[in-house]
């Protein structure tokens, strides 16, 4: 029997099997991550609209403090949204 045609044996199964499951997880994670940033991406978007109407209303007058924290925010999730994107998980 050439080693083309020879069946893996127990530790070859057993390696390939590991392989696949960890395949799996990583397609997991990286499907979790894409929600997780279609949900941030989404309340982002939101977000930033809110402020933008809310100062659109106040006009030339002072920054109301509501806008302040939404700033503060819209800063946290951006900076989430940048970490995430970088993420992406990959077999070895």
């Amino acid at each position: 029997m050439t080693a083309v045609n020879r069946r893996p044996d127990s530790n070859q199964l057993m390696e390939i099997n590991t392989k696949h499951v960890q395949t799996q997880r990583f397609a997991a994670a990286n499907a979790e991550r894409k929600r997780q940033l279609d949900e941030d991406s989404t309340r982002l978007l939101e977000l930033v609209t809110e402020l933008n109407a809310e100062l659109e209303k106040t006009g030339d007058a002072e920054v109301p403090l509501t806008a302040a924290g939404k700033v503060r925010m819209i800063e946290r999730l951006a900076h989430a949204v940048e970490e995430k994107m970088k993420l992406t998980m990959a077999a070895p």
